[in-house]
Protein backbone atom coordinates (compact mmCIF):
# COMPACT_ATOMS: atom_id res chain seq x y z
CA UNK A 1 0.00 0.00 0.00
CA UNK A 2 1.27 3.43 -0.94
CA UNK A 3 2.01 5.76 1.96
CA UNK A 4 1.56 9.55 2.18
CA UNK A 5 4.94 11.18 2.80
CA UNK A 6 5.28 12.75 6.25
CA UNK A 7 7.10 15.76 4.77
CA UNK A 8 4.15 16.40 2.45
CA UNK A 9 1.68 16.18 5.32
CA UNK A 10 3.75 18.65 7.35
CA UNK A 11 3.88 21.04 4.37
CA UNK A 12 0.12 20.80 3.77
CA UNK A 13 -0.60 21.24 7.48
CA UNK A 14 1.52 24.37 7.68
CA UNK A 15 -0.18 25.81 4.58
CA UNK A 16 -3.58 25.17 6.17
CA UNK A 17 -2.54 26.88 9.40
CA UNK A 18 -1.07 29.82 7.47
CA UNK A 19 -4.18 30.34 5.31
CA UNK A 20 -6.57 29.92 8.23
CA UNK A 21 -4.54 32.32 10.38
CA UNK A 22 -4.47 34.90 7.61
CA UNK A 23 -8.23 34.45 7.18
CA UNK A 24 -8.72 35.12 10.90
CA UNK A 25 -6.63 38.28 10.60
CA UNK A 26 -8.72 39.43 7.63
CA UNK A 27 -11.91 38.84 9.65
CA UNK A 28 -10.62 40.93 12.55
CA UNK A 29 -9.68 43.72 10.15
CA UNK A 30 -13.16 43.49 8.63
CA UNK A 31 -14.66 44.07 12.08
CA UNK A 32 -12.41 47.08 12.61
CA UNK A 33 -13.48 48.50 9.26
CA UNK A 34 -17.14 47.80 9.98
CA UNK A 35 -16.81 49.62 13.28
CA UNK A 36 -15.58 52.66 11.31
CA UNK A 37 -18.48 52.33 8.82
CA UNK A 38 -16.06 51.48 6.00
CA UNK A 39 -18.44 48.92 4.51
CA UNK A 40 -16.82 48.42 1.11
CA UNK A 41 -13.43 47.80 2.68
CA UNK A 42 -14.94 45.53 5.32
CA UNK A 43 -16.68 43.47 2.67
CA UNK A 44 -13.40 43.23 0.78
CA UNK A 45 -11.72 41.79 3.89
CA UNK A 46 -14.59 39.31 4.28
CA UNK A 47 -14.01 38.16 0.68
CA UNK A 48 -10.28 37.87 1.38
CA UNK A 49 -11.04 35.71 4.43
CA UNK A 50 -13.29 33.48 2.36
CA UNK A 51 -10.65 33.11 -0.36
CA UNK A 52 -8.03 32.16 2.24
CA UNK A 53 -10.34 29.62 3.83
CA UNK A 54 -10.95 28.12 0.40
CA UNK A 55 -7.18 27.70 -0.02
CA UNK A 56 -6.94 26.01 3.38
CA UNK A 57 -9.83 23.72 2.51
CA UNK A 58 -8.18 22.74 -0.79
CA UNK A 59 -5.08 21.73 1.15
CA UNK A 60 -7.16 19.53 3.43
CA UNK A 61 -8.96 18.03 0.42
CA UNK A 62 -5.63 16.80 -1.00
CA UNK A 63 -5.10 14.70 2.11
CA UNK A 64 -8.68 13.43 2.33
CA UNK A 65 -8.74 12.46 -1.35
CA UNK A 66 -5.41 10.66 -0.99
CA UNK A 67 -6.75 8.59 1.88
CA UNK A 68 -9.97 7.88 -0.06
CA UNK A 69 -7.78 6.64 -2.93
CA UNK A 70 -6.20 4.07 -0.61
CA UNK A 71 -3.01 5.92 0.29
CA UNK A 72 -2.05 5.26 3.90
CA UNK A 73 -1.78 8.39 6.06
CA UNK A 74 -0.17 8.21 9.47
CA UNK A 75 -1.89 10.16 12.27
CA UNK A 76 -0.43 13.64 12.61
CA UNK A 77 -1.15 15.94 15.55
CA UNK A 78 -0.01 18.84 13.34
CA UNK A 79 -2.60 17.99 10.67
CA UNK A 80 -5.27 17.64 13.37
CA UNK A 81 -4.29 21.07 14.68
CA UNK A 82 -4.47 22.48 11.14
CA UNK A 83 -7.96 21.04 10.66
CA UNK A 84 -9.09 22.37 14.02
CA UNK A 85 -7.73 25.83 13.23
CA UNK A 86 -9.37 25.87 9.82
CA UNK A 87 -12.74 24.71 11.14
CA UNK A 88 -12.65 27.24 13.97
CA UNK A 89 -11.99 30.10 11.55
CA UNK A 90 -14.67 28.76 9.19
CA UNK A 91 -17.17 28.94 12.06
CA UNK A 92 -15.97 32.43 12.86
CA UNK A 93 -16.45 33.40 9.20
CA UNK A 94 -20.01 32.04 9.14
CA UNK A 95 -20.88 34.00 12.29
CA UNK A 96 -19.17 37.09 10.90
CA UNK A 97 -21.36 37.01 7.79
CA UNK A 98 -24.43 36.90 10.01
CA UNK A 99 -23.16 39.75 12.20
CA UNK A 100 -22.47 41.87 9.11
CA UNK A 101 -26.04 41.29 7.86
CA UNK A 102 -27.48 42.22 11.25
CA UNK A 103 -25.30 45.32 11.44
CA UNK A 104 -26.39 46.46 7.98
CA UNK A 105 -30.03 45.81 8.84
CA UNK A 106 -29.76 47.81 12.07
CA UNK A 107 -27.92 50.75 10.53
CA UNK A 108 -30.05 50.93 7.38
CA UNK A 109 -32.94 52.62 9.19
CA UNK A 110 -30.65 55.14 10.87
CA UNK A 111 -29.25 56.78 7.74
CA UNK A 112 -29.44 60.53 7.97
CA UNK A 113 -30.03 60.52 11.74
Amino acid sequence: MEKFRKEDLVQISMEMILHAGDARTALMLAYDLLEEDQLVEAESKMKEANDLLTKAHKCQTKVVQSEAAGISIEYSPLFSHAQDTMMTVQSQYILSKKIFKLYLKQTKGREGV
